[in-house]
């Protein structure tokens, strides 16, 4: 029983290392910061790259949590995240959970009662809520 549970746990482990990317993604001859088992820690991009629902933009640096998961990366399309719209060419970033942790608005978007304006970089805390956004010309401050 021991036996099958260590080969279950070591199969799982594999599995995840699978989606872990590696250095083919990364532009050849640039710099490139691995985790200890191999996988890619940050680089810049060859081509576009999607990931977790978002297409990181070619030619721009990448990072990943030790999850596999996106860390953050500047996003070539405009991409809806929940209900927050998130810019083309704009940093976004992810916490090791996937849950959004920042990214540059689209467009004015209220959230949580608060006017956030467009072209400015927004952040959550960890479990969703508003951590900060700027407020767009002719607003009162929250």
């Amino acid at each position: 029983m021991k036996l099958i549970l260590l080969i279950a746990l070591a199969s799982i482990i594999a599995l995840a290392d699978c989606f872990a990317a590696d250095q083919s993604i990364c532009n050849p001859g640039t710099e490139i910061s691995y985790f200890p088992n191999g996988a890619v820690r940050s680089c810049l991009l060859r081509d576009f790259y999607p990931i977790d629902g978002i297409t990181c933009n070619h030619l721009e640096r990448i990072t990943f949590h030790g999850n596999g998961k996106l860390q953050s990366c500047v996003s070539s399309d405009e991409v809806l995240v929940g209900n927050v719209p998130c810019a083309r060419y704009g940093w976004i970033s992810f916490y090791p959970s996937g849950r959004l942790e920042r990214c540059t608005l689209r467009v004015v978007t209220e959230i949580e009662g608060k006017q956030c304006n467009e072209q400015e970089e927004v952040s959550f805390l960890e479990n969703g809520k508003l951590l900060s956004c700027s407020s767009p010309p002719g607003t009162m401050p929250f």
